[in-house]
């Protein structure tokens, strides 16, 4: 089912998906005035206290997060070594390429806007989902959905600010420290594992054929970013025990479907704004033999008299290409980590031949198609974190998470990005009085 008719189906009444849609656009504006002037649909009073209108909110959460892909994707690629601008680029675009930017640009403001509305929408959906009668199964997945939704929003910030609000306000919140933001984070996604620890997956068949994209398990969803975000956060052996609840068998991933269109895919198409391409060196810095280098990039039609340094894209160039909220291979690589930090290098090596030597490539699930290492080849626990790094780095390509690779890996595979993070928006500096700028 398409998410189009998940909305048909999850709420009923036109005027009732109207309002709901427009709640969302009103909740993307920090510090203006909620309620909607449009006569034809409803007040925000009036969707926060209906339960079709709390469910079209939280198809409209994840249709916020997927909107967002580019803005989480596009400064992490452009930084370190995934993506190139084209000639015809925007100026920010090259800025950021050259580890220059400008706080006034969009590129620099955009993921900070885009979590600031995923957040504002999270928080209308717990605070008002109690009080409108959804019963037990529904209402534990809204909860948990918005809660996941806000948490993934606030991890991809902190991945590329140095430091991001954890509370709203409408006359500006005050900058956290990034473990506290992590901590939020964290805390998030263990209520939102904890909403649906009491219900069934039978119980939640109507929430997910309503409501939930048809491309997510949420439960393992959840488990799959907490182990995600304990690993940034230090906390290895509770990444570990929610890498291993999480299925490592099949991804996680948003849909597109009639006008909505993969903003990755609008950015980068030859099709569309063809504004940046994979850089050729990600492709010819492979292992001889890597089958996911053809995945992400055609080598074999370059014209380096146009664009000596790119490679052209193959990865999500369809307006419909799904994009991944967790590829099954990261959580395998997520135990890896962990394993070769706790010095048990045999299980780290073992989880990197499970990612390597798959053969049976699909578009989200990447298949290398490489031969197994050994203890020979990664004698050191440096070794298998250099390691770690390469195969996470064709693994998880244009998922907005190198960056933060490279901080954590960085030192073991002698890479690095441009710049440490993103400096502050003018934008919020101009209107947040509390934020240092």
């Amino acid at each position: 089912m398409n998410r189009h008719s998940k909305i048909m189906r999850g709420v009923t009444s036109m005027h009732t998906r109207l309002g709901a849609a427009l709640l969302v656009m009103g909740i993307m504006t920090a510090g203006c005035d909620l309620d909607l002037v449009n006569p034809n649909s409803p007040t925000e009073a009036t969707v926060l206290t209906d339960d079709d209108g709390i469910l079209g909110l939280t198809v409209g959460i994840q249709e916020q997060f997927a909107g967002a892909a580019r803005h989480y994707a596009l400064p992490s690629a452009l930084v370190t070594d995934e993506w190139g601008p084209r000639s015809r680029a925007l100026p920010a675009d090259k800025a950021m390429f050259e580890g220059t930017p400008d706080p006034e640009f969009g590129i620099v403001a955009n993921p900070f806007a885009q979590t600031f509305q995923i957040m504002r929408t999270a928080d209308n959906i717990v605070q008002n989902a109690p009080n409108v009668g959804l019963g037990p199964a529904l209402l534990s997945g809204v909860l948990a959905t918005a809660k996941l939704h806000k948490a993934m929003a606030m991890g991809r910030a902190i991945q590329i600010y140095e430091e991001y609000p954890v509370a709203l306000a409408l006359e500006g919140a005050p900058p956290a420290s990034r473990d506290a933001v992590l901590d939020t984070v964290l805390s998030l996604l263990e209520s939102a594992r904890s909403d649906l620890a009491g219900v069934s997956d039978a119980d939640l068949a109507g929430f997910r054929q309503r409501v939930l994209d048809p491309g997510i398990d949420l439960r393992s969803s959840i488990d799959a970013v907490l182990a995600r975000y304990y690993l940034i956060d230090g906390q290895y052996d509770a990444a570990l025990e929610a890498a291993n609840r999480a299925d490592d068998e099949n991804a996680s991933y948003y849909t597109f479907s009639g006008t909505e269109m993969n903003t990755i895919y609008q950015y980068s198409s030859p099709e569309q704004l063809d504004y940046t391409w994979p850089l050729l060196s990600f492709a010819r810095e492979a292992e001889a033999g890597d089958q996911r280098v053809a995945m992400w990039t055609d080598t074999l039609n370059l014209d380096e008299t146009v664009d000596p340094v790119l490679a052209a894209p193959v990865a999500f160039m369809e307006r419909d290409s799904p994009w991944p909220l967790y590829r099954p291979d990261e959580m395998r690589l997520i135990r890896a980590e962990v394993h070769a930090r706790n010095g048990n290098l045999l299980a780290a090596i073992d989880e990197i031949n499970e990612v390597r030597t798959q053969c049976d490539a699909g578009i989200e699930d990447p298949a290398p198609c490489l031969p197994a290492l050994t203890l020979v080849d990664l004698p050191t626990a440096e070794d298998v974190l250099a390691q770690i790094a390469y195969e996470r780095r064709y693994e998880l390509f244009l998922t907005g998470l190198r960056w933060e690779d490279l901080r954590r890996l960085g030192q073991y595979s002698g890479e690095q990005a441009k710049m440490d993070f993103l400096p502050t928006p003018k934008r919020e500096c101009d209107v947040n009085p509390n934020y240092p700028c």
